[in-house]
């Protein structure tokens, strides 16, 4: 039985190699990114870039299969709380994002939630 005003939860999870030819495209900068982002990205190292770019596309692919969003990936803020947590907001739902790395893979989780109104 559902419990009354229990959060309803959203979750989603991708990986990807970031050693893949596509996170070296230039034009990919421009889709994903938000503006910050490609502010951000264009200060790493060129070394960098790639993982970089290969992480917020998961974190996109992540929050897609989570919750099927209907903006541009370039839309997404994705910003840290105040326990330095990455998270983003979208339609009033909270996500926090957890990335992590092995190899040359970037694994990442993204665990939504919001208050049934």
């Amino acid at each position: 039985m559902k419990a009354q005003n229990s959060p309803i939860f959203f979750h989603g999870i991708d990986a990807t190699n970031y050693t893949r030819q596509e996170f070296l495209n230039p034009a990919l900068v421009n889709k994903i990114l938000t503006p910050t982002q490609q502010q951000e990205y264009a200060h790493l190292a060129a070394a960098e870039q790639p993982r970089y770019l290969a992480k917020h596309w998961a974190i996109r692919e992540a929050l897609f299969k989570a919750y099927h969003y209907t903006c541009s990936p370039s839309e997404i803020e994705i910003t840290s709380d105040s326990w330095h947590h990455l998270v983003c907001f979208i339609d009033d739902i909270e996500f926090i994002i957890s990335v992590t790395y092995c190899d040359a893979i970037v694994y990442v989780s993204v665990l939504g939630y919001r208050w049934p109104s």
